[in-house]
């Protein structure tokens, strides 16, 4: 792909011998300065995809302090993906004078307006935290906005970030180039591309309803009358079967709470990932969860898209998603950029239909 050293010393660092086919497709494009719609299934390598070009073209950015802007903004749907997507940052701008800024809910608004000030050249942000600093931080403008990048868009329209992806587009220069990734193309994600790309390059990476190679899915079915059985049965499989690097969905925050009680009541080392608890614990969970400190992560949906935590072995799904696509973003956080998985699956009850 012809890229510069320090960013060819930053790949190789992180281990990375070859592009994943999104990366491949997209990353040649994004350097010509156009406009792209990446449409591919979870866990395809995404973040690099964007990240990658945008660093090259910031390589022969303008320097100095007159100079000085924030060019690139990407923004994401939640704080997990947003730390997530600037530590990749980070790592890839390891070897050059790239500066990024992390803005989020959760975490300090006065810290990150001082690190504003110093005009980071990427900002990475979700959308409300990003409009609160808009308003209300007057050092602070996207004038001069090079690229910007969407990334899974179609769980920002769907948490109700419409609007604010309106007001931050409009405050972006026209002339800008946009690349926007979403694992799948609803009606208001095909709105979205024609409100805020000019022309894009459209590229469809594995486009149908397919789970990543190298999964390896297994169903339990529990039949109707006897679903109080399931928590036991969920307990059985993971002291005798699936006893590593375990992430389990569950359908509530009250019953990820509920369920990590019973498993460290029984000695199995646990955290819980979900919506009520404060940017802090979340974090720390994740952590100590990709330490292989705990062995098991009881998460609602909250973690399942995106989160790219590397050796999960299993998924559980406690309960059954209804939609297909839920399922495949659920499943993604094993089986990730080619790499083997397995998943196994609880199901309350399967008619014919469902089967």
């Amino acid at each position: 792909m012809n890229l510069s050293r320090p960013l060819l010393k930053s790949i190789a660092s992180l281990g990375f011998n070859k592009p994943t086919p999104i990366q491949a497709a997209a990353i040649p494009v994004a350097l010509l300065g156009k406009d792209v719609v990446g449409n591919a299934m979870t866990g395809s390598g995404k973040t690099a995809a964007f990240i990658i070009p945008m660093v090259e073209r910031l390589l022969y950015r303008e320097k100095g302090k007159k100079a000085a802007a924030t060019r690139c903004l990407v923004l994401v749907p939640t704080r997990e993906l947003a730390v997530q997507c600037f530590d990749v940052g980070v790592k890839l701008s390891t070897h050059t004078d790239i500066q990024l800024c992390l803005l989020v809910g959760g975490l300090s608004l006065k810290s990150q307006e001082v690190a504003l000030r110093a005009r980071p050249d990427i900002v990475i942000a979700t959308p409300g935290r990003l409009i609160d600093h808009i308003r209300n931080s007057p050092a602070f403008t996207l004038d001069a906005i090079d690229i910007l990048v969407l990334d899974e868009a179609d769980r920002m329209l769907s948490d109700g970030f419409a609007d604010e992806l309106a007001e931050i587009i409009k405050s972006c220069p026209v002339s800008r180039q946009t690349m926007l990734f979403s694992a799948t193309m609803t009606d208001s994600v095909d709105e979205l591309v024609k409100m805020s790309l000019n022309k894009p390059v459209r590229l469809f990476v594995d486009p149908r309803k397919a789970t990543a190679r190298g999964l390896v899915q297994e169903f339990v079915r529990v039949r109707a009358g006897k679903d109080s059985e399931r928590s036991a049965l969920l307990v059985a499989l993971c002291k005798r079967t699936f006893k590593n690097r375990v992430i389990i969905f569950l359908r509530s925050k009250k019953l990820a709470h509920q369920m990590r009680i019973v498993f460290s009541l029984l000695g199995l080392k646990c955290e819980e990932l979900h919506g009520d608890l404060s940017q802090e614990q979340r974090l720390k969970a994740l952590q100590l969860f990709r330490d292989g400190q705990v062995d098991f992560l009881m998460a609602t949906d909250l973690a399942s898209r995106g989160l790219d935590i590397k050796g999960v072995e299993t998924i559980i799904n406690y309960d059954m998603p209804g939609q297909l696509s839920q399922y495949l973003h659920r499943v993604g956080r094993t089986a990730r950029a080619g790499k083997q998985g397995r998943v196994h699956i609880l199901v309350a009850f399967m008619s014919s239909d469902e089967v």
